[in-house]
């Protein structure tokens, strides 16, 4: 008898039809975030929707074609991973987008913080035990947030008031037992640390007032794309939120040129001793102007190098910690072996994080210790020339499967510590044009070595004498120079000078009656 033969089973092609749809709303919503972006110009936007467009016919194609099944499984494979291509590319540039767009937002906000302190051995703990007692208050440069605090605590307590001009004095006066508890802003709790003996450890934290004030964002200077611009990065030298007035610990300068593809980088000490502009431009060290704000220490900087800074970028040490943390790690070179206080400033021993000398794989809390230690140093150029690795270890570790991998989550992570004043436009313009004019950058650095160390009265605490450092004339000229060529470069055909006077065509630095040099010291 003749066998039956078995019904050919007719193939489907519903699970094509399901990818293509698939492909199609991953492609608009992969185009549509492309050009939300705005960093892609015309020609590379315009290729990448026609290579899309071309691969969505060619798989539209072979859907309709009789394939064999083997075939058949390849077209979907590849097709699966090219939306898979498509979801990452979505989910990396919607990340970038929302992180810029947050970090350059136009409403900024300052945060000023302003704690209650009592001696750490007294037994009070909140507000009402200080019901009777006596408050040391700072009326000097912080009297309206002295104010802000008081308003509160007038509704709880009552209370006998003690002023004071300088918080060393009222530190002094409260180390001694003469007030029961001091009102101090909390960017100088740590600097008084530092300054007067015996605070650092001494007292304890019974409530902190917060103050929220928004600010008018100053009018930049959009050069972007194509013009040479500068850029101020600024580190706080505290954890937490970056619209805080804190000091400014990192400051690093960067002059920036489009046109020549190049990038000059100049880290400035945090003792530099410079004009305060918040303090009727009397000198007081770099790192001080950040308590007053941002703008307060890009004026101080623009004093120093006799031109303007184009923008700024501010960023809280907390980054590093996250950042550090979120790629898995770093590897840098620890200078020297040396111990330092851990991300909370404690000043137990068991708290310290120590590294010792040499090649070091790193997580955030020891990379922070690494940034922030400086007593091991000959001078603060180690510190700064480290700083610097750092910067250049995180960015080859994001180089890393891994770390490229993690760009998503360290995007995420900005936004919480980095503030800037540079406009979201002029950023995606700048990125546009790099990519319609593909090239190599190059980098240098500008060592501002030549300066010395000084014991000098400073206008933030003026009772008190403190290592400065008095930066170099020829150094800072060096700057200026840089700057200077930057924006005029000379032509061959315009090049002049003269034998007798070798300074007769060179542009000069302003002069600055508000500025000390080393050499005067000399």
């Amino acid at each position: 008898m003749k066998a039956e033969k078995r019904p050919r089973r007719k193939r489907t092609r519903i699970p094509d039809l399901i990818l293509l749809l698939i492909q199609v709303s991953v492609m608009i919503l992969f185009i549509y975030t492309l050009i939300n972006l705005n960093m892609l110009n015309f020609k590379w936007l315009v290729l990448i929707i026609a290579l899309l467009l071309v691969l969505l016919a060619m798989f539209t194609v072979l859907m309709i074609m009789k394939l064999g099944r083997s075939v058949t499984t390849v077209k979907r494979v590849v097709q699966v991973l090219l939306i898979a291509v498509m979801l990452v590319g979505n989910h990396y540039a919607g990340t970038l987008t929302n992180t810029l767009k947050t970090i350059t937002n136009e409403t900024q906000t300052r945060i000023d913080k302003i704690s209650l302190l009592t001696l750490a051995d007294n037994e009070g703990n909140s507000i009402e035990d200080f019901n009777g007692k006596t408050i040391g208050l700072q009326t000097g440069t912080d009297k309206d947030l002295t104010e802000f605090a008081l308003g509160k605590i007038d509704q709880r307590i009552e209370y006998g008031k003690y002023e004071y001009v300088d918080y060393s004095v009222m530190i002094n006066d409260f180390l001694l037992g003469y007030d029961d508890a001091i009102l101090i802003n909390d960017a100088y709790i740590k600097m008084m640390a530092d300054s007067v003996e015996g605070f650092a450890g001494s007292y304890k934290v019974i409530e902190t007032f917060t103050r929220e004030i928004e600010l008018t964002p100053a009018e930049v200077n959009a050069k972007l794309p194509d013009e040479p611009f500068a850029v101020y990065l600024s580190g706080m030298d505290e954890l937490g939120d970056p619209h805080q007035q804190l000091r400014s610990d990192v400051n690093i300068l960067m002059l920036v040129d489009p046109v020549a593809n190049h990038v000059t980088m100049i880290s400035i000490p945090r003792d530099a001793y410079v004009p305060n502009p918040a303090k009727n431009d009397q000198l007081d060290k770099l790192t001080h102007t950040g308590l007053y704000s941002i703008d307060t220490t890009i004026a101080a900087a623009e004093e120093l190098f006799g031109f303007p800074i184009d923008y700024y970028v501010k960023v809280s040490f907390s980054s590093l910690i996250e950042i550090v943390n979120t790629v898995d790690g770093i590897t840098v070179n620890v200078p020297v072996t040396f111990c330092e206080q851990n991300a909370e400033r404690s000043y137990l021993w068991d708290d310290q994080i120590c590294l010792e000398e040499g090649e070091r794989f790193i997580y955030g809390p020891a990379a922070l210790a690494l940034a922030r230690h400086r007593a091991s140093y000959a001078n603060e150029l180690t510190r700064n020339q480290v700083q610097q690795d750092i910067i250049k270890a995180i960015v080859k570790r994001m180089m890393t499967p891994v770390g490229f991998s993690r760009i998503p989550d360290v995007l995420s992570i900005i936004p919480q510590y980095m503030v800037t004043n540079m406009p979201y436009s002029a950023i995606t313009n700048f990125v546009s044009a790099e990519m319609n004019n593909i090239g190599d950058w190059t980098f240098d650095s500008i060592g501002l070595t030549n300066g010395i160390s000084q014991l000098m009265p400073t206008a933030s605490v003026p009772d008190l004498y403190q290592d400065v450092m008095i930066l170099s004339y020829s150094d800072v000229v060096k700057v200026y120079e840089r700057y200077q060529a930057m924006h005029d470069p000379v032509e061959l055909n315009d090049l002049k000078f003269d034998l007798n006077d070798l300074n007769r065509y060179v542009k000069q630095m302003p002069s600055n009656p508000n500025l000390v040099w080393a050499e005067n010291y000399e």
